[in-house]
């Protein structure tokens, strides 16, 4: 009986340990996300990529570190890694409407344009 409270009371503490380090981690990440999201609304976007990038490593099944990456490559004019970053975002989140718009807007950029400059 005294072996049985002795196990359960190790148990106990080593689950509040383990429940306090993975709330202090959540937090830290979230902490994290947040300054990226405050990098990218100051417009410090080659901070924010550093960041959502070592998210996107940390966190690969977040479509929202995917979809605020390809924001952030939007950004910086780097067209081909936002649309992979918000194909990845779809993948993950098929029925984000934000995502699929911005993945449209992004992929008609890319159209040919001609321009019909002749005398006529």
């Amino acid at each position: 009986m005294r072996m049985t409270k002795t196990f359960f009371g190790v148990f106990a503490i080593v689950l509040a340990g383990f429940l306090w380090v993975r709330a202090a981690t959540a937090d830290e990440g979230a902490e994290t996300f947040r300054k990226a999201n405050d990098y990218y609304k100051e417009g410090k976007y080659e901070m924010a990529r550093e960041i959502y990038e070592a998210l996107s490593k940390e966190h690969p099944d977040s479509w929202q570190i995917s979809y605020d990456l390809g924001n952030v490559y939007f950004k910086l004019k780097q067209v081909g890694k936002s649309i992979a970053s918000y194909e990845r975002a779809k993948r993950l989140n098929p029925r984000s409407k934000q995502v699929r718009r911005n993945l449209a807007y992004v992929q008609g950029l890319l159209e040919y344009k001609i321009e019909d400059k002749r005398n006529w």
